[in-house]
């Protein structure tokens, strides 16, 4: 119901006023979110177009979210929550590209005719394994409990069910979340 000047300027404003917040509420969380609101942009501006740098970036900005989290409540961060985070979002990021692949997407989204089924299938493999890998050492190195290593066949049941859902989509059918 705004229109489009309006809405630019109350954007511009709600942007600056968070990005003013959280530097107020914590130095490393408002850096945290300064990152975030350049990756972004590089997303909007370029990193959209760019094969394989578009889903990185998506999921990077995932690792980002989770930095931020663990600044602002000042617990320590495990590498291998990251990197989790990161190969979990990277394979619904190439899950999303494949979807898009078999809808013919390419129109809107161009980066699309730069990938191949064949290529995104051996991404998708890649991030999978990573996330199962990444996950299962980070449950090895939990600080709280080294029970936390029984998720792991529960993880694995989640991710196996998600494609199990995935392959029984019709080609293109629309977003795999």
């Amino acid at each position: 119901k705004l229109s489009v000047p309006i809405a630019v300027a109350a954007s511009a404003f709600l942007g600056c006023m968070a990005l003013w917040l959280s530097f107020e509420l914590d130095y490393l969380f408002g850096l945290v979110l300064a990152g975030y609101v350049l990756l972004n942009l590089l997303y909007s501006l370029k990193l959209k177009d760019m094969i394989i740098l578009d889903v990185f970036s998506i999921a990077i900005g995932f690792v980002l979210r989770v930095v931020g989290g663990a600044v602002v409540i000042n617990v320590p961060i495990s590498v291998w929550i990251l990197s989790c985070t990161f190969f979990l979002a990277l394979f619904l990021a190439v899950n999303k590209r494949k979807s898009e692949l078999g809808l013919g997407a390419g129109e809107t989204r161009g980066v699309l005719k730069s990938y191949s089924p064949e290529v995104l299938l051996y991404m998708n493999t890649v991030s999978l394994s990573a996330t199962v890998i990444t996950y299962a050492f980070y449950t090895f190195s939990s600080e709280h409990s080294r029970l936390l290593m029984l998720t792991i066949p529960v993880v694995l049941y989640g991710l196996f069910y998600y494609l199990s859902a995935l392959s029984r989509q019709p080609a293109g059918s629309g977003d795999p979340t």
